[in-house]
């Protein structure tokens, strides 16, 4: 079945923790909804931090090696933002890494030191800092055919070489 949090305020997940969803006892969860913040955009802001070396995802599959990203969902509601680019709302630190996808269109994301996202993200920016990695999950068209997360690449471009000069 699907489990449902709600965090009203902040959400830490501490230096090597590790916040996994799957078998509890004998239930079997599928799915994580995560409200971050309430709707009141006037409430004391709301973050999500995961901690160096600290891990937010699911269990894999049965069959499956690693996780899937739509069996993580984050809402991000209206006080899920930020006052300043020093304290985004959702930041992954030093070695961190996050399976899901994150719909909070007001939260900046920040990724930092080697943390990795793999999935999808939808807010207000993304700054990636010092090998810092995000990893569109493609398999999200294929298993989510709707849900404010769902975006479908249609065209791609790299820029090869060293970037332009000032």
């Amino acid at each position: 079945g699907t489990f449902v949090i709600n965090v009203t305020r902040d959400m830490v997940v501490q230096n090597g923790a590790r916040l996994s969803i799957g078998n509890v006892g004998d239930a079997l969860v599928d799915t994580l909804e995560l409200y971050l913040g309430l709707s009141d955009p006037s409430a004391p802001v709301a973050s999500l931090i995961a901690q160096n070396g600290s891990s937010i995802l699911t269990a894999p599959r049965p069959g499956d090696p690693v996780p899937h990203s739509v069996d993580l969902k984050i809402y991000g509601l209206a006080s899920c933002t930020t006052n300043s680019k020093v304290d985004p709302a959702i930041t992954i630190n030093n070695s961190g890494e996050f399976w899901g996808v994150i719909y909070a269109p007001d939260a900046p994301l920040r990724i930092l030191n080697s943390g990795s996202m793999y999935g999808s993200f939808v807010g207000y920016s993304l700054s990636i800092y010092n090998s810092g990695a995000f990893y569109y999950d493609s398999i999200i068209p294929l298993e989510q055919t709707e849900g404010p997360w769902y975006f479908e690449i249609e065209r791609w471009w790299e820029e090869t070489g060293p970037p332009p000069g000032p």
